[in-house]
């Protein structure tokens, strides 16, 4: 499967809502040869029974399956409601997901809003390479149906706009005091020298017997070849090295880097084709909003045809 990375083109193509639709959609407009594609998005609302749209074309390509989920309570439409169901070669898709809207009078311009986020956000964690969008307008007045789409154009714009310098910006403070608590190698070394120099002072003194100098604490006798290593603390070797205060290396690095890399995924990285089927009577409009001018993403590719 080809990644999309945020240097990569990009493309969104809208398809009309047709029977044809079901076997596949086209690669570029008007061409005759039809494709299928890896992940299907099918948004549905809480009351929308029968289904319609393209959720009821396939529906009933798939011999009343979609019904069969519906009545089963496996989904019923709620807002941020998600079902993802393998696809078969009855289908266009090798994987569909459902998309629950919610009830379609209340369906405004944040739900739309969050709506086109889920729908983008499910393409971009299942790592898809190509995405077919179903765009509910039946029983939704055009206006509805059109913010949706732009929306959704956004929801992708910003999925492929790479990430920002806020994060390690953000992370960049925390690293601060710990470069205080580090000792200066400067200081460090003179610090070594004065206690070198301190040394070769005490030893050209004459040494004193600890019985000779009532100031010195009692020492222990130690052996002519100079003190022996200093013996561990604690526990055996065998327990110490289940200690957990003995962190490896640099403990946070590993995991900060993979949570930064998981990030940068994910606000980098998104499907390289999007269609959108969408009915006859909204699909001239909708191209033309792709035609018009472009809108790239920040840093990121363009959208448009």
């Amino acid at each position: 499967m080809a990644e999309q990375r945020a240097s990569d083109p990009a493309r969104v193509l809208v398809e009309p809502l047709e029977q044809g639709v079901l076997d596949g959609v086209r690669e570029l407009e008007g061409e005759p040869h039809r494709v299928r594609v890896d992940l299907g998005i099918l948004p549905v609302f809480l009351d929308e029974r029968p289904l319609l749209g393209l959720a009821g074309l396939v529906d009933w390509r798939a011999c009343g399956r979609l019904s069969r989920i519906l009545r089963e309570g496996l989904f019923s439409g709620a807002l941020g409601e998600l079902l993802l169901t393998p696809g078969d070669r009855r289908l266009p898709v090798d994987r569909l997901v459902l998309v629950g809207l919610g009830p379609r009078a209340e369906f405004d311009g944040a739900r739309l809003r969050q709506a086109a986020q889920a729908v983008v956000s499910t393409a971009v964690g299942l790592r898809a390479d190509g995405v077919l969008i179903a765009l509910p307008s039946e029983g939704i007045e055009r206006r509805v149906a059109e913010d949706l789409f732009a929306a959704l154009i956004s929801a992708v714009e910003a999925a492929l706009t790479p990430p920002d310098e806020g994060p390690q910006a953000e992370r960049s403070p925390s690293a601060a005091p710990q470069a205080e608590r580090s000792p200066d190698p400067a200081s460090t070394a003179s610090t070594s020298e004065q206690g070198e120099e301190g040394s070769e002072e005490g030893a050209s003194e004459e040494p004193v017997a600890p019985d000779q100098d009532p100031e010195l604490p009692e020492l222990p006798e130690l052996p002519p070849g100079g003190p022996p290593p200093e013996a561990p603390s604690g526990p055996a070797p065998a327990d110490a090295a289940e200690e957990p205060e003995v962190p490896p290396e640099d403990p946070p690095e590993p995991s900060a880097r993979e949570g930064a890399d998981l990030e940068a995924g994910c606000a980098g990285w998104a499907p390289g084709r999007w269609w959108v089927v969408a009915d006859e009577q909204v699909v001239a409009r909708l191209r033309r909003v792709l035609s018009g001018p472009p809108r790239p993403a920040r840093g990121g590719p363009g959208l448009h045809t």
